[in-house]
């Protein structure tokens, strides 16, 4: 039996040496060529004290630009927020998440 596609599109991977199935490797294509996608049981690591820029993807509802947040003193991953730091996002929110280089706008990924 072909395992599910991990966009949790519904559908069985047809690709060898893909998760994706054909229709959902088009889509995230461009997308997997500029980012680094990580599954969101993954944590992001600390790396400085300056704000870095995530994207979450949501199945419902598509990207979303986040921050993170890590304790101060054991520099472990808390949550993502967003820029307000009103809102938190759990694993249960997204399916995957990706750090955006440093000044990388988001047009400049998507643009045709």
């Amino acid at each position: 039996m072909k395992p599910m596609c991990e966009a949790n599109c519904g559908n069985r991977t047809q690709v060898s040496g893909c998760k994706y199935c054909p229709e959902c490797y088009q889509k995230y294509e461009l997308a997997r060529s500029y980012l680094n996608w990580c599954p969101a049981l993954e944590t992001p690591r600390y790396e400085s004290d300056s704000d870095q820029e995530y994207l979450i993807l949501n199945p419902c509802d598509g990207y979303h630009i986040v921050y993170t947040d890590f304790d101060h003193e054991t520099k472990k991953f808390e949550r993502f927020t967003d820029f307000m730091r009103t809102q938190t996002y759990d694993e249960t929110f997204f399916i995957a998440w990706a750090k955006l280089p440093d000044g990388l706008k988001l047009s400049e990924i998507f643009k045709s």
